[in-house]
């Protein structure tokens, strides 16, 4: 749906499991979903980045995926890690 998403880093979270960020874009706050290693490199809030997007459509939930390099989301995308699930999926890109 989305390719990318430009704009400011207003807030990153780590969780025990996982980790997430708040992208602002005129005025919308969206809510992606990152691997630990993204986090790391994230700069400072405030800062003006570009995050490569996938959405994630379930039957009971939506998300966005958020990547820095746009070979990280293909990776995610490919048969091996689609198949095995988002959660798996962003373990296998956090480790390359």
């Amino acid at each position: 749906m989305f390719d990318y998403i430009k704009g400011i880093l207003s807030h990153k979270q780590q969780a025990s499991k996982s980790a997430s960020m708040t992208l602002e874009t005129n005025g919308i706050g969206y809510l992606i979903e990152i691997t630990s290693r993204t986090l790391s490199l994230l700069g400072q809030i405030g800062s003006d980045i570009k995050i490569y997007t996938v959405l994630l459509h379930r039957e009971d939930s939506m998300s966005l995926c958020g990547f820095l390099h746009k070979e990280d989301r293909d990776i995610f995308n490919s048969d091996f890690c689609f198949r095995s699930g988002a959660q798996n999926g962003t373990v296998v890109v956090g480790r390359i």
